[in-house]
Formats: C-alpha cells, sequence, structure tokens
C-alpha cells in the first residue's frame, strides 16, 4: 500500500483528520447516524476500505453469514493516486452477540470498523 493511501486509513495530524472527514462524512450522514444510532438492537459503524477491499462484496458476505440486517446509510469510493479508497457507514441490527461476530468478520477481512456513538 503507497504513503497516499495510508493518509487516508490512519490520518496523523488535525488538518489531516478534517481533510479526510470533509470527504467521508457529508452532512447529510451525519444527520442519518444520529436517527439511526438511537434504533434498539442496533449499532452504527463506518467500515473503511483501502485498495483490493474496495472491490470485495462485504455486504452480502455478513448477510449470508450472520443473521443481522445491515442498513447502508451512505457510501463514497475515491480512486487515489496509487489505490482506490472508500468509506461506507452502515447500520447492524440483530442480537449484540451476532454484531460482535460480524464486526470481527469485518476486521479479518482487513477493513477498519468504527463504531459510531451518538453523543447528543
Amino acid at each position: 500500500m503507497g504513503p497516499v493511501l495510508e493518509v487516508f486509513r490512519r490520518p496523523q495530524q488535525k488538518m489531516t483528520k478534517e481533510f479526510v472527514k470533509q470527504i467521508t462524512e457529508p452532512e447529510e450522514t451525519v444527520e442519518a447516524i444520529a436517527t439511526l444510532a438511537s434504533e434498539p438492537n442496533s449499532r452504527m459503524v463506518q467500515l473503511t476500505f483501502v485498495g483490493e477491499e474496495t472491490e470485495s462484496p462485504l455486504i452480502t458476505e455478513l448477510i449470508r453469514a450472520f443473521d443481522i440486517e445491515v442498513n447502508i446509510v451512505q457510501g463514497k469510493i475515491t480512486k487515489i493516486q496509487n489505490g482506490s479508497y472508500g468509506t461506507l457507514f452502515v447500520a447492524l441490527k440483530g442480537e449484540e452477540h451476532i454484531i460482535n461476530d460480524a464486526i470481527a468478520f469485518i476486521k479479518e477481512k482487513k477493513v477498519d470498523v468504527e463504531v459510531i456513538k451518538n453523543d447528543q
């Protein structure tokens, strides 16, 4: 993975983090997250794909492997210097232990997972 992709995957500096956030989190997404994060038996997550992972059928694999609902809130794939960078905001709905297993499965696929907290 090239340095540009790594900057998108793990931005270190405050300015870089803000730049990446502007690309990956439009205002409509923030509003949808606030609404969906409060649903019972649901967890909002941000998935970050870099390189080849952007083309994997992860959502299909999740639905087939787990008794879980996956609601896609927003997603975007951007072509950059040496590959692709993508983010996907999804709500995972189901029993807590199944959601935890699904998140572990996603991480095994080399996709970064961040659980989004509703701070309102």
